[in-house]
């Protein structure tokens, strides 16, 4: 890509350049089309990048389809793609960061995902020197992203210029995004409050109210009519400068985020790599073989041909604790060998391993469970 770019310049060419994460929608070819109208060359980056991720958001979630975005890519007159991988952009011993350590970063999403906006400058910064590029265009969806964007640029004087293009929304009047994807039918019904609430603070506006905490409060109310939105944030801060206002005489931003009570990304053995399914297997196979181990060895021990466990111990909790209690006091106390145990005590140490391992296999089952579903990042919408 560096040397495709470099051939480009040395030929007078204007870059366009347009940075996504994928899984392309109408918004996304909004900003190639306005890149077309004016630049020579269009490049799209598609790259998941996971430094703008934070612990437990949606970054093995996130939605890929680099095929279907190439053709979508192709239909608008994209020049080229740049499809990197992570280890490509950031190999063994990557230490460098780019970090907008100022008020802006500090509010709206910057207060939700603290070091999101140091992944995007730093992402985007590595684009901007890798394609050359001469234009850049971002969302007006992501107002705050533009202002951080454009901070950076002017700070570290790289010679882009950013260009902002409006929201594009689908029929419904919901903002176009690439989450959506994480959404049932009823979920982006209920997303519709979104850009209802702002509707109905334009309105007020439109008919004389200027004061943002009314402003504010018209969209907080709206939005906590419905049952399945939880408020991230509702702010009103002037733009670009993003300070606060008491008043609205100035253009002004009004952003709102929202999430769900219950969202939880996609079962891992449909999103995870190879590696993590890997990881998932050893432990998993580990502790089949162990309780596989102590179901013979009880078998055996216990010398009941045709029961597992005498029925009227089978759901008795307080005879399993007593006898992990017996079992562990055994090991302490140095227990003679095995054939040496009477009948009846073998028996009940039996069953006191058989019980030990069920509930290892269930705490161990939890932790697993727990490792492997992660909760998505809540705010699956903003506008």
């Amino acid at each position: 890509m560096q040397a495709f770019s470099a051939a480009l310049k040395k030929e007078g060419k204007c870059i366009g350049l347009v940075p996504t994460m994928g899984a392309l929608h109408e918004g996304h070819l909004t900003l190639m089309r306005a890149a077309k109208e004016k630049c020579d060359v269009v490049i799209a980056s598609v790259f998941v990048n996971p430094t703008q991720f934070g612990p437990n958001e949606d970054f093995d979630a996130y939605p890929r389809r680099f095929e279907e975005d190439c053709r979508k890519l192709e239909s608008v007159g994209v020049d080229a793609v740049f499809h990197p991988e992570p280890a490509e952009m950031y190999p063994e011993g990557y230490c460098t960061y780019v970090n907008v350590d100022g008020d802006i970063t500090h509010k709206l999403c910057g207060a939700q995902r603290p070091i999101h906006f140091r992944g995007v400058a730093t992402v985007v910064t590595k684009l901007m020197n890798i394609t050359r590029a001469d234009e850049a265009f971002f969302g007006q969806k992501d107002a705050q992203q533009v202002v951080v964007v454009r901070r950076f640029v002017d700070d570290l004087n790289i010679p882009v210029h950013i260009n902002m293009v409006p929201i594009v929304r689908e029929d419904s009047g919901l903002a176009r995004s690439s989450r959506n994807a994480y959404l049932s039918p009823a979920e982006k019904e209920a997303a519709l409050v979104l850009s209802r609430s702002l509707r109905k603070a334009k309105a007020a506006y439109n008919g004389g109210e200027t004061n943002a905490e009314a402003l504010k409060a018209i969209v907080t109310e709206e939005i906590q009519n419905e049952p399945m939105a939880v408020i991230d944030y509702v702010d009103l801060f002037s733009f670009p400068a993003l300070l606060p206002v008491e008043t609205v005489n100035e253009p002004c931003l009004l952003a709102i985020a929202y999430g769900l009570t219950v969202r939880v990304i996609p079962p891992w053995w449909q999103r995870s790599s190879l590696k993590t399914k890997v990881a998932a297997a050893v432990p998993l196979g580990a502790l089949f073989l162990a309780l596989f181990a102590a179901y013979i060895l009880a078998w055996q021990s216990l010398q009941i041909p045709d029961t597992f466990l005498p029925t009227e111990h089978f759901f008795d909790l307080p005879f399993y604790v007593s006898q992990i209690r017996w079992a562990l006091e055994g090991v302490g106390l140095g227990k003679p060998a095995w054939g040496d145990i009477p009948a009846g005590e073998r028996l009940e140490l039996g069953l006191g391993l058989l019980a030990a391992a069920l509930l290892a296999a269930v705490i161990a089952g939890v932790l697993l469970i727990q490792a492997l579903r992660k909760r998505v990042y809540k705010t699956v919408g903003k506008d």
